[in-house]
């Protein structure tokens, strides 16, 4: 269960750890493959997407 999040920091920063944990963790265990995607900043982009798109854009704000 906290493999994802650890994946997430991992590949962006701190700050989307913390989001990651806010939104609902059913929504972000739904991508499997989403551990797969890490080495792809741009296909973690679109995971990040599925998980909360209100918190994508804020970290896309911040991180682009």
């Amino acid at each position: 269960s906290g493999y994802k999040v650890v994946v997430v920091p991992d590949s962006v920063s701190v700050p989307q750890a913390v989001s990651v944990a806010t939104v609902p963790q059913t929504v972000y265990a739904a991508p499997a493959p989403a551990p797969a995607y890490r080495p792809h900043p741009y296909v973690r982009h679109l995971a990040s997407v599925g998980e909360g798109m209100v918190i994508e854009h804020q970290i896309d704000d911040h991180h682009h």
